[in-house]
């Protein structure tokens, strides 16, 4: 009985192992696809601009806790770039875009997100014509002025009547906002459909 566990055992260890290795191969395809689909055909680089426009085209921001370490490695890379910048003159150039090993140093920690990104495999994969038929919406709402801020709740009779904002975040974590969404308000019973 022993050796059979021990057998089962080490049977499980290499299905584990397998498992693993498929995995990071999966990943290092997933980077080599990311880079095929935004470099450069001319410079076989990727742009950082670009980078940063296909992944807030989803709606995802760049400060997405899922990009973090990515972000912070491309921050690195730029700023090493740019040290080198009185070395190199190639070092200019190389602060907005990247060669493909630095690419895939840089994103892969979030490669899998990153390729979810640009396959735009999202809840709302147009999410720009989204956000446009939003503002279209948000427009229409802002020039009805009927009613007034209930002045029996003292935190929202405080406010400007003329304040308007709106701010969607959709299960996968595309945002949009538009209006005056950075100021601080009280939802009082609006909280009710959030907390179902």
């Amino acid at each position: 009985e022993t050796n059979a566990n021990k057998r089962n055992s080490v049977h499980h260890a290499h299905i584990l192992q397998r498992q693993y290795t498929k995995s990071l191969l999966d990943m290092d395809n997933a980077a080599d696809t990311v880079f095929e689909v935004l470099k450069d055909k001319k410079k076989n680089r990727v742009s950082i601009p670009r980078l940063f426009a296909t992944i807030e085209k989803t709606g995802i921001l760049l400060t997405d806790p899922r990009l973090k370490e990515c972000m912070l490695k491309i921050n690195h890379y730029q700023k090493a770039a740019l040290h080198n910048l009185d070395t190199d003159a190639k070092s200019s150039s190389s602060m907005l875009d990247m060669d493909k090993a630095s690419f895939k140093t840089a994103v892969a920690e979030n490669v899998v997100f990153l390729h979810r990104v640009i396959k735009n495999g999202f809840i709302v994969p147009e999410f720009t014509d989204f956000c446009d038929q939003i503002e279209v919406i948000y427009n229409i709402c802002t020039a009805n002025h009927k009613g007034s801020p209930a002045d029996y709740i003292p935190q929202l009779a405080r406010f400007d009547p003329n304040l308007w904002g709106v701010s969607i975040c959709t299960v996968d974590g595309q945002r949009n906002s538009i209006g005056d969404t950075n100021l601080p308000f009280c939802i009082q019973s609006m909280c009710k459909p959030l907390n179902y």
